[in-house]
């Protein structure tokens, strides 16, 4: 399912300059666009790229209408829709959501991969139009996981569309980072990498502050208060956001809840173990999107010559170019495999090195890899409320991780709760998954 905004025409642009920040630290844009440290004279830059009025029943307004659509109606059941509107209309008190304009900018920062080589990157910042004098906090909504080159939230391309423009309606601004790979990043996209996430995450938060602080577009106040939400690669991009802040917090904001929803937290143990002993994994390019990402990391043990078969590399991987769907790659892998596992997709080395990762030195290697990108014990920073949320049928990320991220978060007394969604699959949670988040990110800021 994906819901798509209509993009705008560039209206105006505006340059953050002059500016003081009070993050000393991450690497942003300076006002010629060239890589700079933060100094008191670097800025961020943003398009005013669109903008929504205020009216919900407005023709140009009719993401909110996807909600209470007789179509959503008969495509998720009766009780899954009633849900959905229940927990949008229980985020506010009496039931009644604020209607307010919204305008969309463009927001193009710098941030490090995982080495700390500085990367161009883009976010989509939506601002709700208020009353000089107002307040609104910010929610950084993460997306999942894109494979288009065009796709991502500052090309207004993404699976989270509807669920974004209802929060900044709503009267809270919304943050949307493209990640490494998709909008000004020339690069492969880092899939599931940690550290680049992190680090895109929370600079796009420090780049928000800035804007805030010097833009005089903006109508109303950032609080400084923050919630994080994502759905599987987004809800990754989560947990890589709170260590990071917890690292490197940005000064002036503070991190009152985060929602991880199907989390691919344990890549080294039940991610691999799933997809390796499966014959129906459901969406078998995963695998492959990931070490085609993580290439840079280790540039010969990752090589796909090395790592992958040669039907693979002559057949499937150029599927991989950002021109062809996901339902294209997982049907050409489905159609090689024929009900084989999916470890026939790899080199016998790699073979050996996944399932028997202590018998040689690559094998070894490949699993410290792996290891530093798990994401199951995260430090969190204080006085933040996790919600972890995770659907117990979900068919791509085993919902013991979500269970496990529990119960470690609860042996270090963090203040964690996970909700259960219904039985569902991966790809049919997500709307159940948001809604949820959208509710308990409006309950933290009503109490």
């Amino acid at each position: 399912m994906k819901t798509i905004f209509a993009a705008g025409l560039v209206i105006s642009v505006l340059l953050c300059t002059g500016c003081a920040t009070n993050d000393p630290y991450r690497f942003n844009i300076d006002y010629d666009g060239n890589p700079a440290v933060f100094t008191e004279n670097s800025g961020v830059r943003g398009e005013l790229i669109d903008s929504f009025p205020a009216g919900r029943g407005q023709p140009g307004n009719k993401m909110i209408q996807f909600f209470s659509s007789p179509v959503l109606k008969k495509q998720i059941g009766t009780e899954r829709f009633k849900q959905i509107q229940k927990n949008i209309a229980d985020s506010f008190p009496d039931g009644n959501i604020p209607d307010y304009a919204v305008r969309f900018f463009r927001l193009h920062y710098w941030t490090r991969d995982y080495a700390g080589r500085p990367v161009a990157v883009s976010a989509l910042l939506l601002v709700p139009v208020m009353d000089t004098g107002s307040v609104f906090p910010l929610v950084e909504m993460n997306h999942a996981t894109e494979l288009w080159p065009y796709a991502g939230p500052s090309n207004l391309n993404f699976s989270e569309s509807a669920w974004a423009y209802l929060t900044a309606s709503s009267g809270e601004a919304v943050l949307l980072p493209d990640y490494p790979g998709y909008g000004d990043s020339a690069s492969f996209h880092p899939y599931v990498q940690s550290d680049a996430l992190g680090y895109a995450c929370r600079d796009a938060l420090a780049a928000a502050l800035q804007f805030f602080d010097c833009s005089s577009e903006s109508v109303g106040k950032f609080s400084g208060h923050v919630a994080l939400a994502g759905y599987s690669e987004g809800g990754y991009a989560v947990l890589a956001a709170i260590k990071e802040l917890n690292n490197t917090p940005v000064k002036g904001m503070q991190l009152d809840i985060a929602v991880p929803m199907a989390a691919p937290a344990d890549i080294s143990g039940k991610m691999v173990n799933s997809i390796i002993s499966s014959t129906d994994y459901p969406h078998p390019f995963y695998p492959l999107y990931l070490l085609l990402g993580w290439r840079d990391i280790d540039q010969k043990l990752l090589a796909p010559q090395h790592i992958f078969e040669p039907h693979v590399i002559q057949n499937i991987l150029p599927l991989l170019d950002g021109y062809h769907t996901q339902k294209e790659i997982d049907g050409a892998i489905k159609d090689y495999l024929q009900g084989r596992s999916m470890l026939n997709l790899f080199s016998d080395d790699m073979k050996s090195w996944l399932t028997e990762p202590g018998k040689t030195e690559n094998g070894k290697l490949l699993l410290r890899i792996l290891k530093a990108n798990d994401l199951l014990s995260v430090a969190v920073p204080e006085n933040t409320r996790i919600i972890i949320v995770a659907s117990p049928a979900d068919d791509s990320v085993p919902f013991s991780i979500a269970q496990e991220l529990l119960e470690n978060m609860r042996k270090e007394k963090i203040d964690a709760e996970l909700i259960s969604v219904p039985p569902l699959t991966h790809d049919d949670a997500f709307l159940d998954a948001w809604s949820v988040a959208f509710y308990q990110i409006h309950q933290t800021w009503m109490h």
